[in-house]
């Protein structure tokens, strides 16, 4: 192979290799994000777990702004209001509330896990990439 072709494919893997990089830490931040979303979820449903043991007319502090509260009380603790978008709420009870995380949880967990396959089909890909690198380097 002449040294312009050598080079030529050389840069062109090279290319390759810094788009697959990005494509690469792009999925890492999707992941990250994912495992960030399904952390909240599991903390939203052991809270109405928590909710549930809580007396009504027992006194708590609610955030309006960060590290600012107002004081209230808890009417009851069976029902829960839900922003379903555009304002709008609805009221549903504590386990219809669950069902919906545990519903939200499970489609992250398939994004997650396809998000996982994509990953690793690329970092073999950029493993593949690399060695081939390697070998026009030599």
């Amino acid at each position: 192979m002449a040294d312009e072709e050598k080079q030529k494919e050389l840069q062109q893997k090279y290319m390759e290799f810094q788009m697959l990089d990005q494509q690469i830490k792009q999925l890492q931040k999707q992941l990250q994000l994912i495992d960030a979303q399904m952390q909240e979820l599991n903390n939203t449903e052991a809270a109405i777990d928590d909710l549930g043991k809580v007396k009504p007319g027992t006194g708590f502090l609610a955030p309006i702004a960060s590290g600012i509260f107002v004081k209230g009380k808890l009417e009851e603790n069976k029902d829960l209001v839900i922003n379903v978008g555009s304002n709008v709420t609805v009221s549903k009870t504590s386990s219809e509330v669950k069902n919906m995380l545990k519903a939200q949880l499970k489609e992250l967990q398939t994004i997650q896990e396809n998000t996982k396959i994509q990953f690793q089909a690329l970092v073999e890909k950029a493993a593949k990439l690399e060695e081939e690198l390697q070998k026009l380097i030599e």
